[in-house]
Parts: C-alpha cells; sequence; structure tokens
C-alpha cells in the first residue's frame, strides 16, 4: 500500500488534506499491524459505524504517540477533523457498489424447448426466437443509489435527514423525518411543520429568501456555522460526522463563487431545491451558478432604469421623487449593464453629497438665525433692567419731598403712614362698639 501517498492524499471537492503531524505516529501505528489496506474507506464503499469508531480509536492512539513524543498535542477538535477526513472514500482505492438484487423472469432460453407441430412448421422458414432485454434499475433508484455512493449513506432515510438537518439548523431525530420522501419537498416532514409554527424560528431556505434581497448573509452564516458544529460533535455517528464535512465544503465553496452576496444566496438556494431531500450529491453546480447570475441580472435591469430616470427628473425639477415604476427594457450585452449600473451608482452618489451640502448650509443658516433671537432677546431683557432701576431710583427720590395727608410730615405717603394705620384701627373699634350698644338697647 502506498502509505505516503495515501496520507497526503487531497479528499473531496474542496481538497480536505491531513495534517503532516499526523503521517508519524500513523506510520509507526501502520508499521505495527495496528491497521491496514483493508481499513481503508474507498470510493463505493458504504460508511458504517464500525468504521468510524475503528477510525477514532486509530487516531487516538496516534495522538497519544505524538504526545509523548513531546513536540506536542492534538485536542479533540484536531481528532474529529482527522477521523471525518478519514472517513472520506479515498480516490486511490475504489470498490464496486453493491447494487439492490431485482428480481428477473425467467429467461426463455432457459426454459424447456416447447413442443412444435412439424406438420405445421412444414415447408416453412425457421425463425430465430427474439431475446428479451433484462430489465434495468429504474431512474429514481439508480439515482438513490449514486447519491448514497457519493455521500457515504447506508439508507436512503439518511438523505433525508441530511437534508432536513440543513433546514432546522440542528440534527433532526427520526419522529421529525415522518412524512418525508425522497427527492420530494420537506414542507411536508413532521419536524419542519412543527418548528415553522415556533415564533422566530426562520430555516436556512427563508433566510438564503432574505439574503437574496438585501445581500446580507449574516443570519444565513450563523445557521451555518451552528449547524457544522453541531454535526461534528456527534462523533459517534460515522455519516453526521462526514456529512458536517461535507457541508463545511459545500457552505465555503458557495460563499466564493461570486463577489455579490445576493448571486451567493441566490445560487445556494437554488442548490438546496435542486438536491432537495437528496442530501448534498454535489458540492458546486455550474448551470446554477450562470443560472443565479442571470436571475440577478433581470433583477438590475428591471430595477436600475426606473431609479436612473426618477434621479434625472428630481435633478431636473429640482424635487426628489421617490415613486418608481419597474421596466421591462434590459441591455443584451453585459458590458452595457455594467456602465448603466457605474452611471446610476455616480448620478445616486453626487446627488447625496449635494443633498448634504444643502442641509448642511441650511444647519448653519438656521443656527445663525437662532444666535442672532438670542442676541436680541438679550439685550432687550438689559434694557428693560436697566428701564425698571432708573424708575425706581426716580420714586425713591420723588418719595423724599412727598407729604402725608394723615399726618402732614414729610418722606412717606398716607399709605405708609403710621399714624393712619392705628387712626384706622381706633375706628374701627369705635363702631364696632357702637353697634353693639344699639344692639343691646334693642333687646331691651
Amino acid at each position: 500500500m502506498k502509505l505516503a501517498a495515501w496520507m497526503a492524499e487531497e479528499r473531496g471537492d474542496m481538497g480536505l488534506s491531513l495534517d503532516e503531524e499526523w503521517a508519524t505516529p500513523l506510520s509507526t501505528l501502520h508499521d505495527n499491524g495496528k491497521w491496514t489496506e483493508r481499513h481503508v474507506v474507498k470510493t463505493g464503499m458504504v460508511v458504517s459505524t464500525a468504521h468510524a469508531t475503528m477510525w477514532r480509536g486509530i487516531f487516538d492512539a496516534a495522538a497519544s504517540l505524538y504526545a509523548a513524543g513531546g513536540t506536542g498535542v492534538f485536542d479533540d477538535l484536531d481528532i474529529s477533523a482527522a477521523v471525518a477526513w478519514a472517513l472520506t472514500p479515498s480516490a486511490l482505492f475504489s470498490v464496486t457498489p453493491s447494487l439492490p438484487h431485482v428480481d428477473e423472469p425467467p429467461r426463455e432460453e432457459d426454459a424447456p424447448p416447447p413442443r412444435t407441430d412439424r406438420s405445421a412448421t412444414a415447408g416453412r422458414v425457421p425463425v430465430a426466437p427474439v431475446a428479451k432485454i433484462a430489465p434495468e434499475i429504474s431512474m429514481p433508484i439508480q439515482q438513490a443509489l449514486d447519491d448514497m455512493s457519493k455521500q457515504g449513506a447506508s439508507r436512503v432515510t439518511q438523505l433525508i435527514w441530511l437534508s432536513l438537518t440543513i433546514e432546522l439548523g440542528r440534527s433532526a431525530v427520526d419522529k421529525e423525518m415522518e412524512g418525508g420522501e425522497y427527492a420530494a419537498s420537506l414542507s411536508i416532514c413532521l419536524g419542519l411543520v412543527k418548528a415553522n409554527k415556533v415564533r422566530g424560528f426562520k430555516p436556512l431556505s427563508e433566510l438564503l429568501a432574505i439574503a437574496k434581497i438585501d445581500g446580507d448573509m449574516t443570519m444565513a452564516d450563523r445557521h451555518a456555522d451552528r449547524l457544522q458544529v453541531r454535526l461534528m460533535q456527534a462523533s459517534s455517528d460515522p455519516f453526521s460526522l462526514q456529512s458536517g464535512a461535507r457541508f463545511t465544503q459545500f457552505w465555503s465553496r458557495s460563499k466564493t463563487v461570486h463577489r455579490d452576496t445576493r448571486v451567493v444566496a441566490t445560487y445556494t438556494l437554488l442548490m438546496l431545491d435542486e438536491y432537495m431531500s437528496r442530501g448534498l450529491p454535489e458540492l458546486y453546480n455550474h448551470e446554477l451558478m450562470r443560472q443565479a447570475e442571470r436571475s440577478m441580472e433581470i433583477t438590475d435591469a428591471q430595477v436600475v432604469p426606473p431609479m436612473r430616470a426618477n434621479m434625472q427628473r428630481s435633478h431636473a425639477t429640482g424635487e426628489s421623487t421617490t415613486s418608481s415604476s419597474v421596466g421591462s427594457s434590459m441591455s443584451s450585452a453585459n458590458t452595457e449593464r455594467l456602465e448603466l449600473l457605474m452611471t446610476t451608482m455616480a448620478t445616486q452618489l453626487t446627488s447625496v453629497s449635494d443633498g448634504q451640502i444643502a442641509l448642511s448650509d441650511k444647519v448653519d443658516k438656521s443656527e445663525q438665525r437662532m444666535q442672532q433671537k438670542i442676541n436680541d432677546v438679550s439685550s432687550r431683557m438689559g434694557r428693560s433692567g436697566n428701564q425698571n432701576e432708573d424708575r425706581t431710583d426716580r420714586t425713591n427720590r420723588g418719595d423724599r419731598n412727598v407729604e402725608c395727608i394723615a399726618c402732614g410730615k414729610k418722606g412717606h405717603r398716607m399709605a405708609d403712614c403710621g399714624q393712619w394705620k392705628s387712626f384706622q384701627s381706633d375706628r374701627k373699634g369705635k363702631s364696632k362698639s357702637t353697634k353693639k350698644e344699639e344692639e343691646d338697647e334693642e333687646e331691651e
């Protein structure tokens, strides 16, 4: 066995490789007979729980040897990644996948020859019997077998489980897969029906549909990150580990297909729709990529021309136009679309800049007018205060020469005269006593 070539092999469409630090301890275990070529996961082989358990033990032993050498240590994440790599089928080895048994009708040549009436066939040219063609496997069955072979699945239900798990963002349980069928819509699965009733929950397809419009992939990325961690933590299930590594490749590849995140969201959504309830048999599809690009080009062609017309009308009239009409014309050449888009963006940026300058001028003028009003009010209040002081001084100076009409003395008025106040008090007292005497006399 070519051990070095196997350990240096890049696996999958994303080219996953094993860290070089694993080479020495793995070679030591191989030389000691702890594992051989028959333990390698080959192309077309169905990965079982026994494979995952065995490779987990091999890499645990290799990690112990590496730590004993004093050169470093491997953590659980390193070991899980190495196990996922080992469970990915190797292109250096392949086996013929076993197909399900199909009952064939007995062939005509195996049946005993029928008796013939020689008199009836006398004088006729004998005709050779037509051989019947053996029945072939139907297309859905063959497609399911191909999907299972590519993804290392042993049952079709595992493909449905993977698609539902990707939608939910967590590992689905058997009860949640009730109602699901191979290559059918996931909306009939019991798990997705119940999850959609939970307040605030959004499946991956809905998050991608939102990102397809606004170009924000933040929520979809969080959904994918949580899913990758949960799949890789299920170390007891080999298909879960392999699916986690495969989904990581798929998501990383999808994020790099285009610079426009709207195209990325559209392409990813098309991929999930194309392989619904089939897992992830393919990690990239060029035809769907071109379809996503064309979809965004049509959208831009329908939105940009009306936007440009409204902005030109706004500049001509000096008013802001908020209504927009959807146009149906679109250019046939990509260069024309790009030039149109760049021109529209430049015009829009110019409009925003002019609006900001005009707004700044208005703010400055408003501040100047407000400051002027404050100064006017302050000056008026100052003059009012001075006038009150002058009036008080004049009043005080006038009171020095005034003569009280009650007592005849100068320097105060009758309202401030003490003698006048005592006079008023005596007068009120006398009036009360007189009134009481009159009442007593009337009683007598």
